[in-house]
C-alpha cells in the first residue's frame, strides 16, 4: 500500500510539471497539494498504529472511517485526479483529450453518481458496517477489515463526486441541489450516531475486554465515537453547503437596474 500511494504521489508531480509547462493554470499548486494530501490521508488511515488502535477503540475505528469516507476522497477529488494522472501516463500526442472512456462505463457512472444514487449509497455503506454482526465480522477477519475499508473509500468518492464534479464530469442537475444534497445525506448519519450515542448499551461485545485509556468504559467508547462521527459530518457537510452556495452566488450575473425592470 506504500508503494501504491509513492507511485501515485509521483505520478501527480509528473502530470502537474508537465501540465505546468503545456498549459499553465489548468491545474494549480492548490490543486496538486489537495491531491497529496489526500494520498496521506489514506496512508494515515490504513497505517499499522491506526489499524492496531481500531482494535481496541471503537473511537479509533471511527477516525478511520471517517479518514477513508469522508476526507481522503474529498481531497483527491479537489486535486482533478484522472486529469493529473492520465497525462503523467499518456504521451503527450494523445494527452489528457486522448483519455477515453467507454460510453458505457460512462452510462453506469453517470448512474452511480448522481445525487440520489450517490447519497443512497454512502448512507448503506455507513449503516450496515455497523449493524453488529457485520461489525463483528470485520474485527475478526482481516479480508472483510479490509472490504470494508474499501467500501467506504469507494462510496466516500462516489459521494463527494456530485459536489465536487472532478474533470472530465459535466453538471447534470441544478447547482443549487448540491447543498440540499449534503444536507439530505447527514440525516441517515446522524439518527445513526444518535442510535449509538444513546441507545444505552454496548453493541459491540468485542470492545469488552479491550483495554482503554484514561479509564474509558466500552460504552463511553461508543458514546465518544457516535459524538465524533456525528460532529465531523456535520461540520463537513455544512461547509460543503455553505461553501457550495458562495460559489453559485458568484457565479451569478449581477442584477443591474435594467435587469430589475424587466
Amino acid at each position: 500500500m506504500t508503494a501504491l500511494l509513492a507511485l501515485a504521489a509521483l505520478a501527480s508531480l509528473r502530470g502537474w510539471w508537465l501540465l505546468r509547462r503545456e498549459s499553465p493554470g489548468r491545474v494549480t499548486a492548490l490543486s496538486l497539494a489537495a491531491f497529496l494530501a489526500g494520498l496521506a490521508t489514506a496512508g494515515a488511515a490504513l497505517s499499522p498504529r491506526l489499524s492496531a488502535l481500531t482494535h481496541g477503540l471503537l473511537i479509533g475505528h471511527m477516525i478511520q472511517h471517517l479518514l477513508l469516507m469522508l476526507f481522503s476522497p474529498l481531497l483527491l477529488l479537489l486535486g482533478s485526479p484522472v486529469l493529473l494522472l492520465s497525462r503523467a501516463v499518456l504521451p503527450r500526442s494523445i494527452g489528457p483529450r486522448g483519455f477515453h472512456v467507454p460510453a458505457g462505463a460512462k452510462r453506469v457512472w453517470a448512474i452511480i453518481t448522481h445525487p440520489v444514487a450517490a447519497g443512497g449509497l454512502m448512507a448503506v455503506t455507513a449503516v450496515a458496517w455497523h449493524i453488529p454482526e457485520l461489525f463483528d465480522r470485520a474485527m475478526r477477519s482481516h479480508f472483510w477489515h479490509e472490504a470494508e475499508n474499501a467500501s467506504f473509500f469507494a462510496s466516500g468518492v462516489i459521494f463527494w463526486c456530485p459536489v465536487i464534479l472532478p474533470w472530465p464530469s459535466r453538471r447534470r442537475w441544478s447547482p443549487w441541489s448540491v447543498p440540499i444534497y449534503l444536507l439530505v445525506s447527514d440525516i441517515p448519519v446522524s439518527v445513526l450516531t444518535a442510535y449509538l450515542a444513546f441507545c444505552g448499551r454496548v453493541l459491540y461485545p468485542g470492545y469488552f475486554s479491550a483495554s482503554r485509556p484514561w479509564g474509558m468504559s466500552a460504552l463511553d467508547d461508543q458514546v465518544g465515537a457516535a459524538m465524533l462521527m456525528w460532529v465531523t459530518m456535520l461540520v463537513v457537510f455544512m461547509a460543503a453547503a455553505v461553501a457550495a452556495v458562495m460559489g453559485v452566488l458568484n457565479r451569478a450575473p449581477p442584477r443591474t437596474a435594467d435587469s430589475l425592470a424587466k
